[in-house]
């Protein structure tokens, strides 16, 4: 994922370094389990890691959440600045 997750975006939404982690395996396809594996952690405790980040960053799913990091990314890298979210 490399810059999707750069410090600026992930300051913007107050996202932990391990909840980075946990955002880089999900944009990587990574399961619950295989990222349970990978960090030496439990299922529930990644499930609690994915609610917090969906609850800092107001998704509802993994989609949503690639699909926003995303257009944070471009509208970083185009230089247009904080983006504001308009959340229903």
């Amino acid at each position: 994922l490399g810059s999707l997750t750069e410090p600026a975006i992930l300051d913007r939404y107050g996202i932990t370094p391990r909840e980075r982690e946990i955002i880089e395996l999900v944009a990587a396809g990574r399961t619950n389990q295989e990222i349970a594996e990978k960090l030496f952690i439990s299922i529930a405790t990644v499930k609690d890691h994915n609610s917090n980040i969906f609850r800092k960053t107001s998704v509802a799913s993994r989609l949503e959440l690639m699909s926003l990091f995303m257009d944070e990314f471009l509208d970083v890298g185009a230089g247009i600045g904080d983006r504001q979210r308009q959340v229903g």
